[in-house]
């Protein structure tokens, strides 16, 4: 998941990795990373992201095939019964292959948590999306199209944005709430293939006023 764990709630009962990921791909190193933390063996692993069935299957996957257990019929056949619906993650599994046991050992060990970006660089990339998004197919204009996974990384980069801020006033994290629970019926309509004018126009509004009580 993009948003850091709560590593500290779990005490010494369970060993937390922190492993940041979008929705196109994984990287060969990222890959490696987590077949290293795979292959150490120590007691069952569970592997979880925000919505649990695509990006922590998918890295699971690519991780198993980087240690050559599972062949390309059935990593598909568990991608399926996942349900990963994203075409970057499910080809990047399929095109993983085994690894030599010296790069798997020579690959950065996982951390508890990532450095999360800052906040002015998280809107930069909200706003790149966002233009991206303005592409969602709507009444006005059926035909045109968005990718999912932009709309699914719009949720992850305002999750990130309402933790990130510092000290700040009550009311910023309740608009960043709204915003969120806005992009995620955003993701919603996008993956449906449903209008999202109503949604989009609403989540605009939202981000406008909050910069008016914060930014501005």
């Amino acid at each position: 998941d993009a948003l850091p764990p709560e590593a500290s709630l779990w005490g010494n009962a369970i060993q937390v990795r922190h492993l940041p990921l979008g929705y196109r791909s994984i990287s060969r190193q990222d890959q490696l990373r987590l077949a290293q933390e795979l292959s150490k063996g120590n007691g069952k692993i569970y592997i979880h992201c925000h919505h649990g069935k695509h990006r922590a299957p998918a890295a699971a996957l690519t991780a198993l095939r980087s240690l050559g257990q599972l062949n390309p019929s059935e990593a598909n056949e568990w991608l399926d019964r996942c349900g990963v619906a994203y075409e970057g993650l499910r080809t990047v599994v399929a095109e993983a292959t085994a690894a030599e046991s010296h790069q798997i050992e020579s690959a950065m060990p996982l951390e508890v948590t990532c450095p999360t970006k800052t906040l002015s660089r998280l809107m930069a990339e909200v706003d790149d999306v966002w233009d991206r998004l303005k592409k969602v197919p709507s009444p006005d204009d059926p035909n045109a199209q968005t990718q999912p996974e932009d709309a699914s990384q719009l949720v992850d980069l305002l999750r990130l944005a309402s933790t990130t801020a510092g000290p700040v006033e009550a009311e910023y994290h309740q608009q960043m709430k709204a915003a969120v629970d806005l992009a995620n019926q955003l993701e919603i309509r996008v993956r449906a293939g449903e209008s999202a004018a109503p949604i989009r126009a609403a989540l605009r509004k939202s981000c406008r006023s909050c910069h008016q009580s914060f930014r501005d």
